[in-house]
Formats: C-alpha cells, sequence, structure tokens
C-alpha cells in the first residue's frame, strides 16, 4: 500500500478538530441542563443546524441545478434519516445521562464506542488491520484508566451513556458505509432534521399537555443556554456533521472512532478548568494510552480497505 494520501491526512486532522470540539460541550451541556430539559435543548439544536443546512444546500442547488433522478434523492433521504436516527439516539442518551453524571466521566464513557466499532466491522465482515485493532485496544485500557480514579458510584447516568456510546459506534459505521454514496450536506441536513423531529415527539411524550409542552420549551433559556445552543447547534451539528460525513469519505470508520478517543481527553480538561473535576496520576496514565492506541491506528496497515474495493 502507498503512503498516505494527502487527502486522507486533511480528513483526519478536521475529524481530530471535531473531537476537540465535541470534548468541549460537555460542560456547556451539564450547565444548561440546569434551566432546560434535555428534549427541549437536544430539539432546538438539531433544529437550528437542520435550517442553516437546508438553507445553505439550497442556495447550493439553486446555484448548481440537482439533475439527480427521483430514485438517488429517496436513497439520500433513506441514508440521511438511518443515520440521524442514531444521532438522535446517541446524543439523547448521553445528554440524559448528563442530568446525573458528571461532564468528564460522561465523556469517557461515550468514548467506550471505540472499542465497538471494529468488532460492528468485523461482525459485518470487514476486519480491521491488527494495528486499528491494538489502538482501540489500548484506547479502551486508557478509558477505563481514566474513569476509575474518584469516579464516585455508578449512576443511572452512567448506564445511558454507555448506551450512547453503542449508538455512537453504530452512527460511526452508518456514516462510514453512506457518506460517499451521498451529497455530504443534504445527508447532514436531513440527519439532523430526523433528529430534530425525534427529540421533539421525545419531548412531547414526556410532557403530556400541550400548555406543559409549551411552558417547558419557552423556559430556561438563559444567556449561558443560548450561547451552549450557538455552539452545539451551529459549529458541532451544522459544521461537525458536514465535516464528519466528508471526512469519513478518507478514511475508515476504525480510525475515525480512534481519533474520536480523544474526545473524553478533552472533555477531562474542560471539566477540570470550568467544573473543577480533578486529573489524578491514574487518569495522565490513561490519556496517554489513548494518545499511544491513536498513533498504533495511524500505521498505514490500519488505512481503509474499501478503497480498493
Amino acid at each position: 500500500m502507498g503512503p498516505v494520501s494527502l487527502a486522507t491526512r486533511l480528513a483526519e486532522a478536521v475529524l481530530f478538530a471535531l473531537t476537540i470540539a465535541w470534548g468541549t460541550t460537555f460542560v456547556l451541556v451539564k450547565d444548561t441542563l440546569a434551566s432546560l430539559s434535555p428534549w427541549t435543548f437536544l430539539s432546538a439544536r438539531f433544529a437550528l443546524a437542520a435550517v442553516l443546512l437546508f438553507a445553505i444546500e439550497g442556495v447550493g442547488r439553486a446555484l448548481s441545478p440537482d439533475r439527480s433522478g427521483g430514485a438517488e434523492g429517496r436513497r439520500t433521504l433513506g441514508a440521511g434519516v438511518a443515520i440521524g436516527a442514531l444521532l438522535f439516539a446517541g446524543y439523547a442518551l448521553q445528554t440524559w445521562g448528563l442530568t446525573t453524571t458528571t461532564p468528564a466521566r460522561s465523556g469517557f464513557l461515550t468514548g467506550l464506542s471505540v472499542v465497538l466499532v471494529p468488532c460492528f466491522e468485523a461482525l459485518l465482515g470487514r476486519p480491521p488491520a491488527w494495528r486499528a485493532w491494538l489502538g482501540a485496544f489500548l484506547s479502551a485500557l486508557g478509558l477505563l484508566a481514566l474513569t476509575r480514579p474518584g469516579a464516585g458510584p455508578f449512576v443511572v447516568g452512567d448506564g445511558l451513556t454507555l448506551l450512547c456510546a453503542l449508538a455512537f459506534a453504530l452512527q460511526t459505521i452508518a456514516v462510514d458505509r453512506f457518506a460517499r454514496l451521498h451529497p455530504a450536506l443534504r445527508l447532514s441536513a436531513i440527519e439532523s432534521l430526523t433528529a430534530a423531529l425525534l427529540s421533539a415527539l421525545a419531548g412531547v411524550a414526556q410532557a403530556g399537555a400541550p400548555e406543559r409542552i409549551v411552558a417547558l420549551g419557552a423556559r430556561g433559556w438563559t444567556g449561558e443556554a443560548l450561547v451552549a445552543l450557538a455552539v452545539c447547534g451551529v459549529v458541532v451539528t451544522a459544521v461537525g456533521t458536514v465535516a464528519q460525513n466528508w471526512a469519513q469519505r478518507f478514511t475508515s470508520a476504525t480510525r475515525a472512532a480512534v481519533i474520536f478517543t480523544f474526545e473524553p481527553v478533552f472533555a477531562l480538561a474542560t471539566a477540570w478548568v470550568f467544573w473543577g473535576e480533578r486529573w489524578p496520576p491514574l487518569a495522565l496514565v490513561g490519556g496517554a494510552l489513548v494518545l499511544l492506541g491513536m498513533i498504533a491506528s495511524a500505521s498505514r496497515s490500519a488505512e481503509r480497505r474499501d478503497a480498493a474495493a
């Protein structure tokens, strides 16, 4: 196999930048949940992202009209809804879990999705190279070390976040399968709209009476909550989903997952500075193991195999 292409290096740099953005949002969301319900925040976040993405996509189609057939449009719609449902599941479980767990712990448990990605790829008949398995294994050890010291008792939010890791692992696989087959912007818009609608439905199911739904949706929008909405809706969701869908055209799901293991490291650093969570020595060991996992995965033997398919 030849050297790593410039496109692959750029794609993985984009995924790393996205991981930094993800890691810094845990404290923002945790503080926002003090005044808003998870479903109100999620529906607003994804609705904002969907509006922006559809607006940009509409301008793009006006400048360069889409001449694809109806069947292709339906396939894009189906792929976007499938990814959007997994996106909703991951963020819903993560945000719900944050009501009882800490920001850093949530980041660590979410990062366990890196262990699940190569397992799912193997079940799909696409076993990753051994270095990718080694990278995932080292990263898993790192995440376990990061979660142990001073973590406190296992709470309901931790269990919800573990389920969130499962959903995000499946989403990574789905993006890997569909992203290169459909326009990134349109796919991202559809998945954001799907997540917004599912979040709103979850809020309706929880709130019940229409007047209670309006009350829950209207109150709690503090200045801090609006900042969290702007960061999560515009930067992380609108820009982030497009960036992920584009970048995963040029790298594998396993390599992307190992890059994503840096998310809990940034989550812990942010929680340490802004929320008072401390970084014990064993956590430093865990962070080092995560870094080693990424280095192991970065070898050429872990390059995407389906490029030759």
